[in-house]
């Protein structure tokens, strides 16, 4: 019975989950990568509530790191000024739900020379022009840097809290209203109690005289009855 009221709790709190909208039930995932020569070599993640439309997942190209991946040779910096790196090839930069692009040629930044590198903001306006994607709205000066989100945004609606405590509220529901349903609440039956027969004043004595107890200690006078 225990058994099966934890599968049928269980099984609610999957349902109440399942029926929560996609924003809430978690985050987008989102994958920044950057190969040159057919070799994976940069690679960085990110998140968003899904609400994102292409072009703007796109240019978080310019704010989103992206460090070697594991195997790979470290991008190298330019000698005069280690926040920035050319490299060139035969490159392909690719963005989950936004699209991938083809260059020959790709300009690298970071704030630190130990952060990861972003793509420059003018290129990624440039390869989102390949693949259809407007002008920003920010102005020039400001260019993909100030247009793009970040790479997290906050979700909106019913926070996953709520929607994770109702359902251990109809988990622990079910399981209440499965463990009252198992339990017997019939009444107990009636003691039947014998109804005195008249016929038995007419036996003997003997057969009403309670039964006499085996003497245990027969050596003790105290012990007797009386006579």
């Amino acid at each position: 019975m225990t058994r099966l009221c934890f599968r049928g709790a269980a099984l609610v709190a999957l349902v109440a989950l399942a029926a929560a909208p996609a924003d809430v039930r978690g985050e987008r995932t989102l994958k920044f990568t950057v190969s040159i020569n057919g070799e994976l070599r940069l690679s960085g993640d990110g998140a968003d509530n899904g609400q994102a439309p292409p072009e703007v997942v796109w240019r978080r190209l310019a704010t989103t790191p992206l460090h070697p991946v594991e195997g790979a040779a470290p991008i190298a910096a330019d000698p005069t000024s280690p926040l920035r790196a050319l490299v060139r090839g035969n490159i392909l930069v690719e963005v989950s739900t936004a699209g991938r692009a083809q260059t020959t040629e790709l300009r690298l930044v970071r704030s630190t020379p130990t952060s990861g590198w972003t793509v420059a903001p003018e290129d990624v306006n440039q390869l989102g022009r390949s693949l259809g994607f407007g002008e920003p709205a920010a102005g020039a000066a400001d260019n993909a840097a100030s247009a793009a989100a970040p790479a997290e945004e906050p979700a909106t609606g019913v926070p996953l809290w709520v929607w994770a405590g109702g359902a251990i509220a109809a988990a622990l529901f079910a399981v209440g209203l499965m463990v009252r349903m198992g339990v017997n609440t019939s009444p107990p039956a009636r003691l039947e109690i014998p109804k005195w027969d008249p016929r038995m004043d007419d036996l003997p004595e003997a057969q009403h005289a309670p039964e006499e107890y085996p003497n245990e200690y027969p050596d003790d006078p105290e012990a007797q009855p009386p006579q």
